[in-house]
């Protein structure tokens, strides 16, 4: 199934440059503001990743520019170790500068292909997760002073994840070999591969180094982190070397890579979780929320993961919620406050514009401000919509709502359709066969002519019922800040894809989808709605039935698994009648 989409972006190298020596002006401009300096961390991380790509397209190794690069992101990692425990730069701003001037008379590329750390974008990584687990590596194993490390980060997020590994064991006083490699190969099979040189000076530390191995990871397959231990052991470095730095710990027996499954096992991890670090009994700690709330009471309520049903629903009628996908956000009752992660860096700084943009058409709840990362908004009491009974004061709303995102969020970057068209045929033939799938392509190239690029924007992509809440003075959108830019289909579209959304989800009839067409474009001006509509009315059922189907395998016989096929079901019988 496809269900995700590319996250990468050509971007002029020194752009990205300009970027990291800004970010640094910024922490200073901030007197070292925690968030400031984690900002710079992540844009670090990512410059960093981006060129060692370039550098390296086939075989990763190891040379002068790759060896400032790594310096420079360890010394903004030492920056924000620093940071959060209170402390001053103490001069680690100085060399981080005249490491930034020596990359700067380097010779690098020209353009680069920079990708989203999707763990600070999206799912609430805390770089303080890493540096504890850092130091409990550290307290378990090394004798200061008189240690080694080869520390190996796994490109994008990993480079900023081992330079904090590697800041804290330097500060321990071990002596650390900073690296950054991105196995290559199909991703249930990666394989990782690196030059001569870099082989031999990695083989000559394997009598009396440790083997760190930094990643988000593992993801469905275990075969990216593995390929890494893998390619280890065969220089001959012992398991109970080889450690691996994740943000989670899996048992391993549901990789879908073999070879995963039989090297998991093998070696020692270390991971902490947010909750080890933010959370205790009672709450979030003043560390990450009392600067906003200082009254913070046992009332805090966790809705992460699907939490937030236990407010609204009976389980019998929960909506389906894949809960790895969901961001961490909690709800505080007394001072009617949601807050919810919208990304660490300039991650979050778009998303509260964004807020801030919406609040004021008075379609969403109020946006308050940002906090280490999470998105502070006013808490809206009200009742979910639920699909099948929508009256036409909702519908109303919905098209006004709508017309005010197109206006408000013009992009024009939607992607290009080849990719959009094989999106739909995959989906569809892998779902309800070829014989759909052939009709499917058939309408396709029908309506291709009604693609158009031009007229995308950072829509809402998330049109469901239950996001939607009817209170005593109308209807308020929720959770409409983010699905624009997550990792999913379909990012900047027409916004035909939430008109269509909205007419899939909610089971509109054709008397309330003429309503809302003709009140849409009433409101827009858009008098080519209905031409385009068609288009989508098929394509947004294909991407949630990849989606839907996806989770009902990974979920299997749960109730979770048995709500998202289900909604399977619902999105077949929309592409059937889309064909008809």
């Amino acid at each position: 199934m496809i269900v995700y989409r590319k996250q990468e972006s050509l971007e002029k190298t020194s752009g990205l440059f300009a970027g990291v020596k800004r970010d640094l002006i910024n922490c200073r401009r901030s007197g070292y503001s925690h968030d400031s300096v984690i900002e710079l961390l992540v844009d670090m991380g990512e410059f960093e990743s981006a060129v060692a790509d370039a550098l390296c397209p086939a075989v990763d190794a190891y040379n002068q520019v790759l060896s400032e690069l790594r310096n420079a992101s360890v010394l903004a990692a030492h920056l924000a170790i620093r940071s959060a425990e209170g402390k001053k730069p103490c001069g680690m701003e100085t060399k981080l500068e005249t490491t930034l001037e020596k990359l700067q008379v380097l010779r690098l590329p020209d353009t680069v292909t920079l990708r989203v750390s999707e763990g600070f974008a999206y799912y609430g990584l805390y770089p303080e997760t890493y540096m504890e687990a850092a130091r409990r590596f550290a307290a378990d194993n090394l004798t200061r002073g008189k240690s080694k490390a080869v520390c190996i980060g796994l490109r994008t997020i990993g480079s900023a994840l081992s330079a904090l590994v590697a800041a804290v064991l330097e500060k321990e006083g071990v002596e650390v070999l900073p690296l950054t490699v991105r196995p290559r190969g199909e991703p249930f099979e990666r394989k990782l591969l690196i030059d001569r040189l870099l082989q031999k000076t990695i083989a000559g530390l394997k009598e009396e180094a440790w083997f760190l191995i930094v990643d988000e990871g593992p993801g469905l397959s275990g075969s990216t982190i593995c390929s890494v231990a893998d390619a280890l052991s065969v220089m001959g470095i012992p398991d109970e070397r080889i450690v691996m730095f994740t943000s989670w710990i899996p048992g391993g027996s549901d990789f879908i890579s073999v070879q995963a499954r039989q090297r998991w096992p093998r070696h020692r991890k270390y991971s902490v979780f947010f909750e080890e670090i933010f959370l205790d009994g009672k709450g979030p700690n003043a560390g990450l929320f009392g600067e906003c709330l200082p009254s913070y009471s046992s009332e805090c309520q966790d809705l992460s993961a699907g939490g937030w049903r236990r407010i609204h629903f009976k389980e019998k009628d929960y909506p389906a919620v894949h809960p790895h996908h969901e961001r961490r956000k909690y709800l505080f009752r007394t001072e009617g406050r949601l807050l919810k992660f919208a990304g660490l860096g300039r991650y979050g700084r778009k998303t509260l514009a964004r807020a801030g943009r919406l609040e004021n058409s008075g379609y969403c709840p109020k946006a308050i401000g940002l906090l280490n990362g999470f998105l502070i908004m006013e808490y809206v009491n009200g009742r979910p919509m639920r699909p099948g009974t929508t009256g036409y004061d909702f519908l109303n709303t919905a098209a006004g709502y709508m017309a005010h995102i197109a206006r408000e969020f013009p992009c024009g970057k939607a992607m290009e359709f080849v990719d959009f068209r094989e999106m739909v045929e995959n989906n569809i033939n892998l779902s309800l066969g070829p014989r759909i799938a052939v009709a499917a392509r058939r309408r396709l190239n029908l309506l291709a002519g009604y693609y158009d690029p031009g007229r995308s924007v950072s829509i809402d992509g998330r049109m469901l019922p239950h996001e939607w809440l009817s209170t005593g003075h109308g209807f308020i959108k929720t959770d409409c800040t983010d699905h624009h830019a997550d990792h999913f289909f379909p990012r900047d579209q027409d916004i035909c894809w939430d008109v269509a959304g909205t007419v899939t989800e909610f089971k509109l009839g054709a008397a309330k989808t003429k309503f809302l067409l003709a009140r849409y474009s009433e409101i827009s001006g858009d008098r080519l709605m209905e031409k385009r509509l068609p288009l989508y009315m098929l394509s947004y059922p294909a991407f949630r039935i990849g989606y839907s189907q996806m989770a009902a395998r990974q979920f299997g016989d749960t109730p979770e698994g048995v709500r998202f096929q289900r909604l399977a079901d619902l999105y077949a019988s929309a592409i059937k009648t889309a064909l008809s």
